[in-house]
């Protein structure tokens, strides 16, 4: 949570230095949202592949495999949550005279 709020501060204390850094600045938040999505993702898929080994039971395979997926989900939409709060806080408050 805190590298998207120290990019979205960044990029709304440039914005009035130039428009292309604060668009690039803007394109640094996206794909910081698009990395944690990605490695979420790929996080679940590397737990399906570790616990489909011999060793552990189906039911505990299939347990820690839903709690592990819940868990991602969990911290994506609060994520996603916090920090469209944030970017709506630093940049869009101030032009709608909230």
């Amino acid at each position: 949570m805190k590298i998207y709020t120290t990019i979205a501060m960044l990029t709304a204390s440039f914005a009035s230095v130039s428009l292309e850094f604060s668009l690039f600045m803007w394109y640094i938040l996206f794909v910081a949202f698009i990395l944690i999505y990605v490695f979420g993702i790929y996080s679940i898929f590397f737990a399906w592949i570790v616990l489909s080994k011999p060793g552990i039971s189906e039911s505990v395979r299939s347990i820690i495999l839903k709690r592990h997926t819940a868990s991602i989900i969990l911290f994506i939409v609060s994520s996603l949550y916090i920090s469209t709060f944030s970017i709506f806080v630093i940049f869009i408050k101030d032009d709608l005279d909230v």
